[in-house]
């Protein structure tokens, strides 16, 4: 039901819908297939999330540009989601002119943050952490919340030694020597909770 509303609001507001999927997994073919210029996503789908699927699309598609529409804006939602590569963030209280304003700033190659959420946003840990990759971020989150290697491997569904060859590039890539050092870093950051 939400999907045909946005349908027609989008319909209505100029845009033409090219697909639409129930789950991210579902909707990578029909990207693939028709070529969209902005992907709306929301944060929380069934089998992955926005954010893991932002990441799948910009590695597949890099000229597709990815924009949240969610019911969810918290600090974290929103660090995560630029980390990801995300082009815009909008929350489903916005109105459809501010709808059609982010997704036509985002379609011309802009940022877009909705209005109300700019005061909330920081460059927490953004600089700190630019060297890493994705991957390597989420081993860092893990981490600094003191998973241990069998814990983050399961987390992500990964090996052992390739959560331990994570932690060492980490190390080295923040210039660290330790886990208390890291955890130092993490608090001298404001990056505890990412």
């Amino acid at each position: 039901m939400f999907r045909e509303a946005m349908r027609h609001v989008l319909g209505a507001n100029g845009f033409d819908v090219v697909a639409e999927a129930g789950d991210a997994k579902s909707s990578f073919p029909l990207i693939d297939a028709a070529s969209p210029e902005v992907v709306l996503l929301d944060l929380r789908l069934p089998g992955m999330d926005g954010v893991t699927a932002t990441r799948e699309l910009t590695a597949r598609r890099p000229a597709t540009k990815v924009m949240i529409l969610s019911g969810f804006a918290s600090q974290h939602d929103l660090d995560e989601a630029w980390a990801a590569g995300v082009r815009g963030y909008i929350t489903k209280l916005h109105d459809s002119d501010t709808l059609s304003s982010g997704i036509r700033a985002v379609a011309a190659g802009e940022r877009y943050l909705a209005p109300g959420l700019k005061a909330t946003v920081r460059a927490r840990g953004a600089g700190a952490l630019g060297p890493l990759s994705a991957r390597e971020r989420d081993v860092f989150r893990l981490l600094v919340r003191g998973l241990t290697t069998r814990e983050i491997a399961g987390e992500l569904a990964i090996s052992g030694k390739t959560v331990d060859t994570h932690r060492e590039r980490i190390l080295k890539k923040l210039e660290l020597h330790s886990a208390v050092e890291l955890v130092r870093f993490a608090a001298t950051h404001d990056i505890l909770d990412v």
